[in-house]
């Protein structure tokens, strides 16, 4: 009975545990229910919030780089207008210089630098100097400067930065032509850039030509045809003028930049003359000249000896008015001692007569009656003597007058030298090279025998500073340098 009554009480345990046991597991799979639900929901949430997120940095991130193209097509536009003008020939507003850029670019061209609509969006160009330790942001003296663009999108803004460096355009060959050359002679072209090319035809060949011949065109041999074609700059004269220290007009006077007149024998400007007869019209430069860059509003002629006016021209003339002065001065002191002593001549002459009349007079009273006829005949011969005297004095007066005369004359003629020596001095020529630039609407010719240098303006850019001879037309070199030219020719 014991033994059974065990039996079912271990039996009875065995159920409680088992019970209990598989009600323990089912707390565990709800915990862990309720664990992974709560980690699946955290996930989810932080899945939706991670990829809302990344839809709004897409969002952004498309806006940005719209942004970032509508700013850089500021920066092309604005290039553009840098590189090429209105006619798309090269160069454009990058050819007036930086300085020139920093002060009227964007003002230029506003209506599509400023607030431009493009892609859906703006852009809004600017320039500045950058640090070139000039201490002027108004000024370029490195041929760099900042070009800077902001493109806005909706709500998204991007600004870019461009530096911009102002190269200075330099020719491959000796000479470069965009039409058709013709050589006649001999050029003896040589040196390191001792070529000749044409974007189009070359008529004619020289044996002396060092680095060789091309043509984009046709050719002769020893020229090489079918040549790639030359990247050239157009220059247009009246864009320079602002540079020039003259300006020779077509109404044959001379005038800065500004249109005032200047001082044509203190500028050493006398050898400058303007013509319109004949098959030539424009000016005419025979002799020595002041240094400085010459525009033209008509053609220019060099002819002669053309070099530098001696520094010491001005300072010459003004001694030679100060000795016509002194000259004249002692002429006249001449004249007024001359005179005087005519007139203490006259003087004693009359003195003289009076003294002798009065003699006369006396040996009449005491003279009988008898002796009247003597004294009528001494009277006689009294103004015999007055009117002797008189003539004397005449013929002296007359004499004096004469050789004032003559002294007057050789006066003048002392001046006229004087002047004449005067109008040489203004126009005389020191030898040495003149230093000059010029830029002419028209045709350049040289002729004679020019001794010029390339003039520079340490306050132009460099581009300026390399320009030699720019013609709206022809260029004729029919004369001989006297020495070796180095600057840029355009015509």
């Amino acid at each position: 009975m014991k033994k059974y009554l065990g039996q079912r009480m271990v039996a009875l345990r065995q159920k409680i545990y088992d019970r209990l046991l598989r009600s323990n597991e089912s707390g565990a799979a709800l915990v862990a229910s309720i664990l992974f639900a709560a980690t699946v929901s955290v996930l989810a949430v932080v899945a939706f919030q991670w990829a809302s997120g990344d839809i709004k940095r897409t969002g952004r991130y498309v806006l940005t780089r719209e942004a970032f193209y509508i700013a850089e097509a500021g920066l092309q536009k604005s290039l553009n207008f840098l590189n090429y003008n209105s006619d798309g020939e090269y160069p454009g507003d990058a050819g007036q210089g930086f300085t020139e850029v920093l002060g009227t670019f964007v003002s230029d061209h506003s209506s599509e630098l400023e607030s431009f609509s493009f892609g859906g969006g703006t852009y809004t160009v600017s320039v500045a100097d950058n640090d070139d330790n000039d201490g002027d942001l108004t000024v370029d003296v490195d041929n760099t400067i900042l070009l800077n663009a902001t493109g806005t999108k909706d709500s998204s803004s991007v600004t870019i930065q461009a530096i911009l460096l102002h190269g200075i355009f330099g020719a491959k060959h000796a000479i470069t032509t965009e039409d058709d050359l013709q050589i006649n002679g001999n050029p003896n072209v040589q040196g390191t850039s001792g070529s000749i090319h044409s974007n189009s035809d070359i008529t004619g060949n020289s044996n002396d030509v060092e680095q060789g011949t091309t043509a984009a065109g046709v050719c002769d041999s020893p020229c090489v045809e079918g040549a790639a074609k030359e990247v050239l700059p157009v220059a247009e004269p009246a864009d320079f003028k602002t540079y020039a220290n003259f300006v020779l007009t077509s109404e044959g006077t001379i005038t800065d930049a500004d249109d005032s007149a200047v001082d044509i024998s203190e500028n050493k400007l006398d050898n400058w003359s303007y013509t319109d007869t004949g098959s030539f019209t424009g000016w005419v430069l025979n002799g020595c000249s002041a240094d400085g860059m010459f525009f033209a509003e008509t053609s220019i002629k060099l002819t002669g000896n053309v070099d530098k006016c001696s520094e010491d021209s001005a300072d010459s003339s003004d001694k030679d008015k100060d000795k016509d002065s002194d000259s004249s001065d002692k002429d006249k002191d001449k004249d007024a001692d001359s005179g005087d002593k005519d007139k203490d001549s006259d003087s004693s002459d009359k003195d003289k007569d009076k003294d002798a009349d009065s003699g006369d007079k006396d040996k009449d009273s005491d003279s009988s009656d008898k002796d009247k006829d003597k004294d009528a005949d001494s009277g006689d011969k009294d103004k015999d003597s007055d009117s002797s005297d008189k003539d004397k004095d005449k013929d002296a007066d007359s004499g004096d007058k004469d050789k004032d005369s003559d002294s007057s004359d050789k006066d003048k003629d002392k001046d006229a030298d004087s002047g004449d020596k005067d109008k040489d001095s203004d126009s005389a020529s020191s030898g040495d090279a003149l230093k000059l630039t010029l830029i002419a609407e028209e045709d350049i010719i040289i002729s004679g025998n020019p001794n010029i240098e390339n003039y520079k303006n340490d306050s132009h850019p460099e581009e300026i500073q390399n320009l030699l001879f720019v013609s709206g037309l022809d260029l004729d070199f029919g004369g001989n340098l006297t020495q070796s030219v180095q600057g840029v020719v355009i015509a």
